[in-house]
Order: C-alpha cells, then sequence, then structure tokens
C-alpha cells in the first residue's frame, strides 16, 4: 500500500477502501433489516400465545 500511495495512486486506494466500507454498510443493514423481520415475528407468536392463554384461562 505505502509503494501505492508513494507512487500517486492514493485515489485508487481510496476508492477500493471506500468500495469495502460501502459494502461492509450493506451487509450490516441487510442483517439489521433480517433482525427486525425476526423480531416481529417472535413478537406476533408471542401475542397470540398470549392471547390463547388468557382464553383458555378464562375459557
Amino acid at each position: 500500500m505505502r509503494e501505492t500511495i508513494y507512487q500517486e495512486r492514493v485515489g485508487h486506494v481510496l476508492a477500493l477502501k471506500m468500495d469495502r466500507l460501502f459494502r461492509d454498510v450493506q451487509i450490516v443493514l441487510g442483517s439489521v433489516d433480517e433482525l427486525n423481520e425476526a423480531l416481529a415475528l417472535i413478537s406476533t407468536f408471542s401475542t397470540k400465545m398470549e392471547e390463547h392463554w388468557i382464553l383458555r384461562l378464562n375459557g
């Protein structure tokens, strides 16, 4: 990398680093979306179970 910088190809090095950064950010955002979907599913399941037990206990 030092050679690249000294040979004045700094822009190329920065472009490579920025590309990697954006790919990492996309991966993280994708993971966040997956976690949000999983949490929504868990929340729905939990609510359904609560409703089931309330009906069963009152029923």
